[in-house]
């Protein structure tokens, strides 16, 4: 959050022409009743008892059908070939693995900020979470990107999947980022220049960050 997402994902739509909701927040909810469907197939005292039907269901089949449930959903609402699904927050990170298993070929733009301007962003953003709130977001945002990345890329056994977009980066060198990102997600060459005028347009009116004055802490 607070990273760039709206822009990315508006030159994603933009690149792949199509329309989708400003956020999403459904994986995670598939993955919430995921969870706990899986506790209760085999955890639950009904489960556990002989003579049930609920003995005899596999937790693995329920997770099978929310998982064609979600996918349904998707195409059900966008009808296109492609799925933008633009959604911040760690909840999403969660939800990533879940979200494969529906989407094989789905792939991942992770938008990320240095913590300091992060947090003043999120401060001006969301004003009654306190700063050291704030600040536990943050890094609970950075390792669980770091797990799910070792998690996916595991199954996967390759690391095509993502790739990470630094807002610094876009900021300050936009047509740089834009064609890595058109490179990423294959989209045609042809809407390269409207993602980069796009992109040109909106990144540094949508913050009162000067960027140009940030530097490494590294």
């Amino acid at each position: 959050p607070r990273s760039g997402t709206t822009i990315v994902g508006q030159m994603v739509q933009i690149g792949f022409a199509v329309e989708s909701h400003g956020e999403s927040h459904v994986a995670q909810g598939f993955e919430l009743l995921s969870t706990e469907a899986e506790k209760y197939f085999s955890q639950s005292t009904a489960a556990k008892t002989n003579g049930t039907l609920c003995n005899e269901v596999p937790s693995l089949f329920v997770k099978a059908q929310l998982i064609l449930a979600m996918r349904n959903l998707y195409q059900r609402i966008y009808r296109g070939a492609d799925i933008v699904d633009k959604t911040p927050g760690n909840k999403m990170l969660q939800s990533l693995p879940l979200f494969f298993l529906a989407f094989p070929q789905t792939k991942v733009i992770y938008c990320k900020r240095r913590g300091i301007e992060n947090i003043v962003s999120r401060q001006r953003k969301f004003p009654k979470v306190s700063f050291k709130g704030h600040c536990e977001q943050w890094s609970r945002n950075i390792e669980l990107w770091k797990r799910v990345k070792r998690t996916i890329s595991s199954r996967l056994k390759h690391e095509d999947w993502f790739i990470e977009m630094e807002q610094y980066e876009l900021a300050n060198f936009g047509e740089k980022c834009s064609t890595e990102m058109v490179k990423f997600l294959e989209v045609p060459g042809t809407r390269l220049q409207s993602i980069i005028n796009y992109q040109a347009d909106n990144v540094l009116q949508k913050t009162a960050v000067n960027h140009q004055l940030a530097k490494s802490i590294d």
